[in-house]
């Protein structure tokens, strides 16, 4: 099939034979430009001048005399003015983003020539209503009329403050308009409107031949301007389009042209029989839904592949469209090999490059920082974790930064001071220092990246950090002569508006091999073969994002785009990729998740309802037989006996362990709870991830109480120098807790000095729980007192650890048992076990037997734990025989009770409690229980096998393993 481009080369060649150096033609886009020079190089056989070819933008600056202002440039112009109306202005950086609203706005009025007075009146009466809008049609007053009727009698706060921006509006415009004049510059909207509004100007009389070529929804500027031409120039008009789209009153595809058709000067350059290629045409058409966008790359190499093997494949006549450029990365990696020749049409966004993720930790590390006295800083874990892990730094200095990130992850920094990262590299040294100028920050960066990397094959990063210099060097000169400083936190939020914007572009060979196209870029072009991806809602037609002053009403009432207009336009390029195409292949994303809609595109469903042509529909799924999940059971063969050899005194360790370990009660509370579990943990030895924990979880809060009563306790018995705590004594212990309660959380976050640690967030309100906690401890402590201190979180080093004798097959061996006492105290004789607990631990228990009954489930750890840590003390040189071991908790569910006792008691039903007043009258039961536990572990014929409760797994480090 002839393409659009063709049919309008050979008519040039035949219309304008003789002429071809005075024709001008005008195409939308600059690709349309060199396709139509590579399809007259195929007609023409003698030298000739070529026409002239421009884009729309081209050819009306080409007759402006103002040259196009950036973006940013007139931002900066905007707030200017804007200062000028509005004395108590803010910054420039919270004025930013929404001045890149209003700029947007002032860009649509001047295209669409929308009268600003009209546009910006401000209406409080219904009679001021009825003046204002007389000029407008019955249908848009009464549009216009539903939005201001929501104003009228009274307003609001939110509705006033509509009022006071829309109200000087008018007054910027007007202002920014007539500087950008004088100054010989202005936006596109501004640049269009003036040529618009001068066309009978004598200078832009033109006397050559004129040709606009491949249009579809023209801004109102754009239309003057070529029914201009139509009415007084030799000027011809071909439309792109086709007859099934534009004949019906409904299709979106044809409503800009059937407008053009009904009324204005554009009418007679139509045909009078309209081109019917989409139905009268054999097509193929083939919906496919594919998992996830990786999964549609995938699948475009099989559909090329198929067309490979067919006799007349053109890969010059095939395109892969990608409404999303993110797509381009992973579809480039999925086109077969055998494709020898392959150009891209479409820019690689910077917001997708690593180069963007760098400069973004970079941006945050310097917002994020502290300085504290005497010169030092400290940075926040997360943006220097980032920066240090990204994959262009991670290399500069492997050892010292791999040093670094342990360090950060085992000693849970949440706050990193600049002597705690250890790296030597030049490049990470600058960036851990004060910036205060974040531009001069950001260039001093690029520059030395771009040196670093230079020579070392990084092309692909180089030239992303180059656009990045050149955007970030373009706004420093714009802000030379101004009074601005940007904020860190403003520059984060530009770094990632001027990245969604900025593009690298691909180079190569443009008009030969396989094409990779965004959808714009698509348009006057046609394919024998269509390969599209992301044919989702969402995608295909995109997203409506429009952010305005304007409201919907009054747009839609003066003709300014809505969402309509999007729509319509995405369906035109739809149906006119699909008007000369033999075969389409159209893939879509069946998962919603990632921010992408699962749903197919409308523009799928209505081509199925209203096309005569072959329309397959598959899904594409891998079948994944999800195998059972089958119970994990671990023997005891001698490999495994060998490494429980660890815990044992005089084992034989395996040649991957050099040294001994003793089981604490909770290795024994994790075999009681998960046979498994304790496997994984203490035999296989699969410890859990370091991740920084900044909230306060259950554990965190309770080692810091713990801590806490030592250092309180222990820095009271260094300074009396006795182990005697008296009454008197609580009143220099009370005015000590806020340090001890400090010192504790500078131990538990790794702090080497107490200066160095501020409290924030959610540690305020942690803070002031354990103070009132330990208050509450001494509280009791006083009404106790007086006692002596026999240990603090005493453990195997200060004798509190015991060996067992058990039997494991036919030999005896003697495990290593060790545990970690709270506190031990002693008065009258009578000693004293405390254990602290944070959490909903109970005092009750129902029997000595049921504590090590995995089966009960009202088995009690805490009383398990406190027993054991009894039965240690017991067992210790420090016990002297025959006095009565009192275990305690002091657990905080109860701790705030009036009438609060902390000793353990054993509960049955209705039965009267019975304190543990003396542990020798358990001991020889607890530690016959205690030893079947032991002799079960080292057991051969049980294996570690999985609790068969799974609610159990739910918060088990291994589930992922178990599958649980």
């Amino acid at each position: 099939m002839s393409t659009f481009l063709g049919e309008l080369a050979q008519h040039i060649l035949v219309a304008y034979r003789g002429r071809l150096a005075e024709l001008q033609i005008v195409f939308p886009n600059r690709r349309a430009g060199l396709y139509l020079r590579k399809e007259l190089g195929r007609r023409i056989h003698d030298p000739v001048w070529m026409p002239r070819i421009y884009t729309m933008e081209e050819y009306v600056l080409s007759k402006s005399s103002l040259q196009p202002i950036e973006k940013l440039e007139g931002i900066f112009s905007l707030y200017e003015i804007y200062k000028i109306h509005q004395p108590e202005a803010e910054r420039f950086d919270k004025f930013f983003f929404w001045g890149e609203m209003i700029l947007k706005d002032f860009e649509e009025i001047d295209q669409y020539l929308v009268d600003p007075e009209k546009l910006f009146t401000t209406i409080r009466s219904q009679k001021e209503l009825d003046e204002a809008f007389y000029f407008l049609e019955e249908e848009d007053r009464r549009i216009i009329e539903e939005f201001w009727s929501t104003f009228l009698p009274d307003v609001d706060t939110a509705q006033e403050r509509f009022l006071r921006t829309w109200e000087i509006l008018h007054p910027i415009y007007l202002e920014f308009k007539r500087q950008l004049i004088c100054q010989g510059k202005g936006y596109n909207g501004l640049i269009y409107r003036q040529l618009a509004e001068r066309l009978d100007e004598e200078k832009l009389q033109v006397h050559s031949p004129i040709l606009f070529a491949g249009f579809n929804a023209l801004t109102a500027a754009e239309e003057k301007i070529i029914t201009w031409c139509v009415e007084h120039l030799e000027t011809e008009v071909h439309w792109d389009l086709d007859g099934h789209y534009v004949n019906s009153s409904i299709h979106e595809a044809g409503l800009f042209f059937r407008q053009y058709m009904r009324v204005g000067g554009l009418r007679r350059t139509f045909p009078k029989e309209l081109p019917e290629r989409f139905q009268q045409t054999d097509k193929k058409f083939t919906m496919t839904g594919v998992a996830l966008e990786v999964g549609q790359a995938k699948a475009i190499t099989q559909a090329i592949e198929e067309l490979q093997s067919s006799k007349h494949f053109d890969p010059d006549r095939t395109v892969v469209v990608l409404p999303h450029e993110y797509m381009l990365q992973p579809v480039l990696h999925a086109i077969p090999p055998s494709v020898e020749h392959l150009n891209i049409t479409m820019g690689y966004p910077l917001s997708v490059s690593n180069a963007f993720g760098l400069i973004d930790s970079l941006l945050k590390l310097q917002h994020n920082h502290r300085s504290h006295q005497e010169n030092r800083l400290s940075f926040y874990h997360k943006p220097l974790t980032e920066l240090l892990q990204h994959p262009l730094i991670l290399g500069l200095d492997d050892d010292g930064i791999s040093k670094t990130l342990h360090s950060i992850k085992s000693k849970n920094l949440i706050q990193v001071y600049s002597e705690e990262i250890i790296t030597k590299h030049p490049f990470v040294q600058s960036v851990l220092q004060v910036h205060a100028d974040g531009l001069v920050f950001l260039l001093d960066c690029l520059s030395q990246l771009d040196t670093l990397w230079e020579g070392r094959k990084m092309e692909f990063e180089l030239e992303f950090i180059r656009r990045y210099y050149q955007a970030y060097a373009r706004l420093r000169s714009m802000l030379a002569d101004k009074n601005e400083k940007l904020s860190y936190e403003f520059l984060i939020s530009l770094h990632r508006k001027i990245s969604a914007s900025l593009k690298v572009p691909f180079s190569g060979e443009p008009l030969k091999g396989l094409q990779v196209m965004g959808v714009l870029e698509t348009r006057n072009l046609d394919f024998d073969h269509v390969i599209v991806c992301n044919m989702n809602e969402d995608s295909w037609p995109a997203v409506a994002q429009r952010g305005s002053f304007v409201p919907f009403n009054i747009r839609k009432a003066f003709d300014m785009p809505v969402h309509d207009h999007q729509d319509a336009i995405y369906s035109y390029l739809f149906y006119r990729l699909l008007q000369r195409a033999k075969t389409a292949d159209f893939f879509y994303n069946t998962v919603s998740e990632f921010g992408v809609s699962g749903e197919q595109s409308r523009f799928l469903r209505q081509l199925v309802q209203e096309t005569k042509h072959s329309v397959a529909s598959e899904l594409l799924v891998n079948e994944v037989l999800l195998p059972v999940n089958q119970p994990i059971r671990v023997e005891k063969t001698s490999e495994v006996l060998s490494r429980l050899n660890r815990f044992v005194e005089g084992g034989e360790l395996p040649k991957d362990l050099t040294k001994y370990a003793k089981l604490t009660p909770s290795a024994i509370e994790n075999y009681l709870y998960c046979r498994l579990k304790f496997y994984f943990r203490y035999v296989a030895q699969l410890y859990e991830s370091e991740e920084i924990q900044e909230e306060m979880d259950p554990m965190l809060f309770g080692n810091i109480l713990h801590d806490t009563m030592e250092i309180l306790y222990r820095d009271h018995l260094e300074k009396s120098g006795t182990a005697a705590i008296q009454v008197d004594d609580f009143d220099a212990l009370t005015s000590n807790v806020e340090d001890a309660v400090i010192k504790a959380f500078q131990n538990q976050y790794q702090y080497r000095e107490t200066s160095k640690f501020q409290l924030e967030g959610r540690s305020v309100i942690a803070f002031d729980i354990i103070k009132k906690i330990t208050l509450r401890i001494l509280e009791l402590d006083k009404r106790y007192a007086p006692f002596e201190v026999i240990g603090l979180e005493a453990d195997s080093d200060a004798g509190y650890g015991k060996n067992v004798e058990i039997k494991c097959g036919d030999a005896s061996i003697s495990v290593l048992l060790e545990g970690k006492i709270d506190r031990i105290d002693r008065k009258n004789g009578v000693y004293r076990i405390v254990d602290y607990k944070t959490g909903k631990d109970q005092k009750r228990f129902n029997s000595i037997a049921g504590l090590t009954d995995r089966e009960n489930k009202e088995r009690n750890k805490a009383a398990f734990q406190v027993l054991y840590y009894a039965w240690m003390l017991k067992n210790s040189a420090t016990y002297e025989t025959g006095s009565p071991i009192i275990p305690g908790l002091f657990n905080n569910t109860e701790l705030f009770q009036q009438d609060f006792d902390w000793r353990i008691y054993v509960k049955q039903g209705r039965s009267a409690p019975v304190y543990v007043d003396d542990f020798r009258l358990v001991e020889e039961e607890f530690e016959n229980q205690l030893k079947t536990v032991l002799t079960e572990i080292w057991n051969p014929a049980v294996a570690f096998d999985q609790v068969e409760d799974v609610k159990k797994c739910q918060l088990c480090p291994y589930k992922g393993i178990c599958s649980r």
